[in-house]
C-alpha cells in the first residue's frame, strides 16, 4: 500500500470519527436542552408553589425566573380594578416602584400584551413606537423586552391575572421554545397566585377556602412528588375521591386518532367498566365536558329529564356526578369525574376548588408526560447511537479487513511493519465502538477498553515463541466514548511496544495496567517484566513512532502526562484530569 493509499484511507477513518462526534454532539445538546428545559420548570414551579404569601411568593418567582431565562431585569404586574396594571414584584427595575406604579390595561407593550393575551417581543425597545417609557422605574438601560400574559385557565374559561415581563441589556431575540417555556411558566405563576389571593382574604368563609387550599396545595405536591405516569395518575384518582367523600373517580382521555374518550385511571369503578368503556365527545357526562370544554354538575341523577346526559352509559348506579375538563394550553385532552352513589349538592365553592384541582393535576399529568416522552426520546437516540457505533465498528473492521489482506500478501518487512502497525491501530478504534455498540453509548470503563484491546492484540500479533500474560487490577474508572476511543489507541501502541521491545530473558512476558482514581487526577499504569527503558531514555531521541504517537494523544487529547521509568521491567505512568 502506497504512502497516497494510506493518507487517503487515514482521511476516511478520520472524516467518519468526525461524523461521529458531530452526531453525538447535536444529539447531546439536544437532550441537555431538553433536561435543563424541565429543570428549569422545576425550579420555577418550586418557587411559585414555595409560599401562600402573595409578595413573597411574586419576590422568589421573579428572582427564579430573572436566573432561569439569563436576562437583566424581570417583573410581575398584577390586573386590579379599574383596568390597572400594577408592579407588584420585580429584579433590575426601581425597588421604590412596587404597589405604586401602574400602567393601563392596552398602553405600552406591557398593556397591549394583557390586551391581546399573547406575549409580545420586542427587540429593540426604545425605537418601538409601543414602548411608553415610565419615569423612575429604572427601564433606562434595557434594549430588549418580552411581556407574557399571566392568563388562569379554568372549567369556565379565562381570566387575565397579570403580565410577566423580562428585560436585557443586550439585544436579544426569544426562541419559540422560550416563548412557550415561559407561556407554561406563567400558566403556573397564574395558579399560584390565585391561591396567593384566595389565601389573603380574611372572613370565615374564605378562611374555610384556606384550608382547602392548604390541601391542594398539598395534594399537589403529591401530584409532582413523582413523573412517573402511573403514579401520577394513581395520585390523582385517589385523591379525587378522598378530597370529596365520593365513592368514585375516573380520568377519561381523549384519543385523537380514533376520537374516542377512554378510562387511563380509576378509583371505585369495575376493573372491567374501566377496560371497556368507551365514548365519543357529546356522550355521557365526560364526553360532553371535552367538547364545550366546560364542567358539568348533576347533582341527583334521578332528576334528569330524558336522561340526555348520564355518567357513564348504561352504568347507573351513580346519583351524583361531577366532571370537569382535563386541559393544557386552554384545550381539553380529556376530563376527571367524580361520582357518588347518593345525591350530593356541589356547591360553588365546592366547584371551585375541584376545579382548581383538576387544573393542578391536568398540569401534573402534562408534566409527567412531557418527562415520558423525553425518556422515551433518550432510549430512541441511545439506540441509534448504539447502531452508529456498530455501524462505524463495521466500517473499521472492513478497513482493517483489506489492511489484513494486503499484509499476508506484502513482500517487503517495511511494508509488513506498517501495515501490521495500522491494523492493530484500527482495530483497537474498532474494539471501542463494539464495546459502546453494546450497552452505554455514551461511556465504557478503563478495563472493558484494556481487556478488549488485549484480547485483540494477544489473538493476532503476538509471535509464536513468546508467552503474554496480561492482567488488570485497581479502581473501575468511567471512560467517555472519546477518552475510551483514545485510550484503545494508546493501549494499543504501549502494548505492542512492550511485545516488541520487552521480552524478558526467560519466562513469559507479563503485562500489567492498574487504574487508580481521585478527584484531582486519573493514573494509569502499564508495566512488564522485560529489560526495561535504556538510562536517561528520552522520547524524542530513543522513542519510537508508537510511543511519540502516546505522547501526542496523552498531552493534546487528555491534557496529560507521560512518565517513563524502569522497575523491574519498563513502568509507564500516564496522568490526565477526570473526563
Amino acid at each position: 500500500m502506497g504512502t497516497t493509499e494510506r493518507e487517503g484511507l487515514l482521511a476516511e477513518i478520520e472524516r467518519l470519527r468526525a461524523e461521529n462526534e458531530e452526531l453525538k454532539a447535536r444529539i447531546e445538546g439536544e437532550l441537555i436542552r431538553r433536561i435543563a428545559q424541565l429543570n428549569a420548570l422545576h425550579r420555577v414551579n418550586a418557587a411559585a408553589n414555595s409560599s401562600l404569601n402573595l409578595d413573597e411568593m411574586l419576590r422568589l418567582t421573579v428572582q427564579t425566573v430573572n436566573e432561569v431565562m439569563q436576562t437583566d431585569a424581570c417583573s410581575v404586574y398584577l390586573f386590579e380594578p379599574g383596568d390597572r396594571l400594577v408592579l407588584r414584584a420585580t429584579v433590575g427595575l426601581n425597588p421604590e416602584a412596587v404597589g405604586k406604579y401602574s400602567i393601563r390595561l392596552g398602553a405600552g407593550i406591557t398593556g397591549l400584551a394583557a390586551a391581546q393575551g399573547r406575549p409580545i417581543a420586542v427587540r429593540d425597545a426604545w425605537g418601538d413606537p409601543r414602548f411608553m417609557v415610565a419615569p423612575g422605574l429604572g427601564e433606562e438601560p434595557y434594549n430588549s423586552m418580552l411581556s407574557v400574559p399571566i392568563i388562569l385557565f379554568t372549567g369556565s374559561g379565562s381570566k387575565l391575572v397579570g403580565v410577566l415581563n423580562l428585560m436585557t441589556r443586550q439585544p436579544r431575540d426569544f426562541t419559540p421554545d422560550e416563548l412557550n417555556f415561559l407561556e407554561t411558566v406563567a400558566g403556573q405563576l397564574a395558579i399560584a397566585i390565585e391561591n396567593a389571593r384566595l389565601y389573603s382574604y380574611t372572613d370565615q368563609k374564605l378562611q374555610e377556602k384556606v384550608a382547602q387550599l392548604s390541601t391542594l396545595q398539598q395534594v399537589f405536591h403529591l401530584m409532582t412528588s413523582t413523573l412517573d405516569i402511573g403514579q401520577v395518575l394513581k395520585v390523582i384518582v385517589d385523591q379525587a375521591v378522598a378530597l370529596t367523600g365520593c365513592d368514585a373517580a375516573a380520568i377519561f382521555e381523549l384519543d385523537p386518532d380514533s376520537e374516542f374518550l377512554t378510562i387511563i385511571a380509576a378509583h371505585g369503578l369495575p376493573e372491567d367498566l374501566v377496560r371497556t368503556w368507551r365514548a365519543r365527545p357529546g356522550e355521557t357526562a365526560p364526553g360532553l365536558v371535552v367538547r364545550t370544554g366546560l364542567p358539568v354538575v348533576i347533582p341527583d341523577t334521578a332528576e334528569l329529564v330524558g336522561r340526555k346526559v348520564v355518567p357513564l352509559g348504561d352504568v347507573t348506579d351513580f346519583r351524583a356526578v361531577f366532571c370537569v375538563p382535563l386541559a393544557s394550553h386552554g384545550k381539553p385532552f380529556g376530563a376527571l369525574g367524580i361520582y357518588c352513589r347518593d345525591p350530593h349538592q356541589f356547591d360553588a365553592d365546592e366547584v371551585m376548588f375541584l376545579s382548581t384541582f383538576a387544573d393542578q393535576a391536568a398540569v401534573a399529568l402534562t408534566n409527567a408526560r412531557l418527562y415520558s416522552e423525553a425518556r422515551r426520546n433518550l432510549a430512541a437516540k441511545s439506540a441509534m447511537l448504539a447502531e452508529m457505533h456498530h455501524r462505524v465498528k463495521n466500517n473499521l473492521q472492513n478497513v482493517a479487513a483489506l489492511l489484513s489482506l494486503q499484509y499476508r500478501r506484502s513482500k517487503t518487512e517495511e511494508a509488513r511493519r506498517v501495515l501490521k502497525e495500522s491494523l492493530s491501530r484500527i482495530e483497537a478504534i474498532a474494539a471501542v465502538h463494539d464495546l459502546l455498540s453494546e450497552g452505554q453509548t455514551e461511556c465504557t470503563t478503563l478495563s472493558r477498553v484494556a481487556h478488549q484491546v488485549a484480547d485483540s492484540i494477544l489473538s493476532h500479533l503476538v509471535p509464536p515463541d513468546l508467552r503474554v500474560e496480561f492482567s488488570m487490577d485497581g479502581d473501575e474508572i468511567q471512560l467517555p466514548a472519546r477518552t475510551a476511543t483514545v485510550f484503545a489507541l494508546v493501549l494499543n501502541e504501549l502494548l505492542n511496544n512492550a511485545i516488541d521491545h520487552g521480552r524478558p530473558a526467560e519466562g513469559p512476558l507479563r503485562i500489567k495496567i492498574t487504574g487508580q482514581y481521585s478527584d484531582e487526577e486519573v493514573r494509569v499504569i502499564v508495566a512488564d517484566n522485560g529489560p526495561g527503558f535504556p538510562p536517561n531514555f528520552d522520547v524524542d531521541r530513543d522513542g519510537g513512532l508508537g510511543l511519540r504517537i502516546v505522547r501526542t494523544l496523552i498531552e493534546q487529547d487528555l491534557g496529560g502526562r507521560l512518565r517513563f521509568a524502569t522497575s523491574g521491567g519498563a513502568v509507564i505512568t500516564i496522568t490526565f484530569p477526570p473526563q
